[in-house]
């Protein structure tokens, strides 16, 4: 893998605070800055240079050392649709040039897989289901659903399996906690969203079986965008080229740091 391009770094660095207003704007510019570079001429030694500074700001990015969601809503399915799009690009040119395989398999990994819209929007529709029909509407649960409207991200399937630990635990909010600690989200992490989540959730036994049941098939529509699920279905990634065991190893490890928020189980 060769050395990142500087100029490619400076060009990087220019896009941050367009960026950082959402994922899908951050997802939309790396598909357009990795146009620019394999059309841009110059020599292959220096293109891959390129890339390997693009995968380094993904990477700075899925790792949360980036700014996700900056004072602008965004609907999920505008999220998995945007990154889609660069995921398929990159794809296409892992099956044209194969000898960038470990560059751009990196790459796709630390963007995830995308849904074509169709995911993101099922985000959206199926937290208002789960809601509904366990009498759900307030407190924790309202202020997810906030945030879920206005910027889903990796940390939500964490939130997610907390929220489960929780409930499979007899409503024991340490194991909540606990699920979270593990990801590395903090109280003051979740109070730091742009749609903040500041309340604990605080359900009744008799809610206990219903949210059980429907917040772990929301989980697998939470984890269709995640790399890590994508894995453990055998799915991951799209090109045959990228399919040896080094590289599955090197995603897989990645899972296992946490890097996107969610982890293998």
């Amino acid at each position: 893998m060769g050395t990142p391009a500087l100029s490619t770094i400076q060009d990087i660095k220019g896009l941050e605070s367009k960026a950082e207003r959402s994922l899908m704007h951050r997802f939309n510019l790396a598909k357009d800055l990795l146009i620019a570079v394999i059309s841009s001429g110059k020599p292959r030694e220096g293109q891959e240079g390129d890339l390997v500074a693009l995968l380094t700001w993904l990477r700075f990015s899925s790792s949360r050392l980036l700014v996700w969601n900056k004072n602008y809503n965004i609907k999920p399915r505008e999220i998995s649709a945007a990154q889609d799009g660069l995921t398929l690009l990159l794809a296409s040119l892992l099956e044209q040039q194969p000898d960038w395989r470990d560059v751009l398999v990196l790459t796709l990994a630390a963007v995830g897989r995308g849904g074509q819209g169709d995911v993101g929007q099922r985000i959206r529709d199926e937290i208002l289901y789960v809601q509904s029909r366990n009498n759900a509407k307030g407190g924790m649960m309202e202020e997810w659903h906030q945030k879920l409207h206005n910027n889903t991200s990796p940390d939500d399937v964490v939130i997610c399996q907390a929220l489960l630990a929780y409930l499979e635990h007899d409503l024991d909010i340490s194991f909540y906690w606990q699920t979270l600690q593990v990801a590395n989200i903090s109280k003051e992490r979740l109070a730091g969203f742009d749609r903040p989540i500041k309340s604990e959730p605080s359900f009744k036994p008799d809610q206990r079986q219903g949210l059980l049941q429907d917040l772990s098939s929301y989980l697998q529509t939470l984890k269709a965008s995640c790399p890590c699920f994508l894995l453990q279905e055998g799915v991951w990634p799209r090109s045959k080229h990228a399919r040896s065991m080094t590289e599955l190893g090197q995603v897989q490890s990645m899972c296992k740091q946490g890097v996107w928020g969610c982890t293998q189980d």
